[in-house]
């Protein structure tokens, strides 16, 4: 436990005899944590090697490919989403009106 964690629970009130009691638990829990850990590790690494000679530089290619056709189809909808977007702002007329002319249609309206 570092520092930082014994300073946190001196401010939430923990005695020193709780503390150390923590201290303790935390030791153990490390040391069994640490060997598990291990052999996770040895085990990804075999799983790791299984996995890289599966894979073939055609399958990697086919999988770019595949990938920058999702990227390029994502592209062309968010410009067109941008584009609705932009027409909706514009409320759904092309150029602008002068002041003129929107006075006058605020008046025929009511």
């Amino acid at each position: 436990m570092d520092i930082e964690k014994i300073e946190k629970f001196i401010d939430a009130g923990y005695t020193k005899a709780e503390i150390d009691e923590m201290l303790k638990g935390t030791d153990a829990n490390e040391n069994e944590s640490a060997g598990a850990g291990e052999q996770k590790t040895e085990e990804q690494g075999e799983a790791d090697k299984t996995h890289e000679s599966a894979l073939t530089s055609e399958d990697i290619t086919k999988t770019i490919e595949a990938l920058t056709k999702t990227v390029d189809g994502l592209t062309n909808t968010v410009k067109a989403m941008q584009e609705a977007n932009v027409n909706n702002a514009n409320g759904g007329r092309a150029g602008t009106d002068t002041v003129g002319e929107v006075i006058n249609s605020f008046i025929n309206e009511l």
